[in-house]
């Protein structure tokens, strides 16, 4: 069984490594999955927070994934703050971070 890993601590790791700290600091919390009203994940930009849905708190690497899909959307936010959500931009960020092997956990 690997390391165990937590949301704020990834945060911070993959935002040094994948986008060279650009990133301004999210506080990644757990919601109960009745609050998430079938949402996975989401990043809040006004209140710099990620929301978890945490009926993924055992499921390490898929939370990761999501994690990094968030982040993508923080990035992009970044970049082109009117761009579509699931556009080319972030499309764009999500390929880069596959090139970089952002997505390798645990392997």
């Amino acid at each position: 069984m690997g390391k165990r890993r937590y949301p704020n601590t990834e945060f911070d790791k993959l935002n040094a490594k994948h986008f060279g700290g650009r990133l301004p600091k999210y506080r990644v919390r757990w919601k109960p999955d009745e609050k998430m009203r079938g949402l996975i994940a989401y990043a809040d930009f006004e209140h710099h927070e990620i929301g978890m849905n945490a009926t993924l708190k055992g499921w390490q690497k898929i939370w990761f994934i999501y994690l990094l899909h968030e982040m993508a959307h923080i990035e992009q936010q970044m970049i082109a703050p009117k761009s579509t959500p699931h556009g080319r931009i972030w499309a764009g960020i999500m390929r880069r971070l596959a090139q970089e092997g952002a997505f390798d956990y645990g392997l």
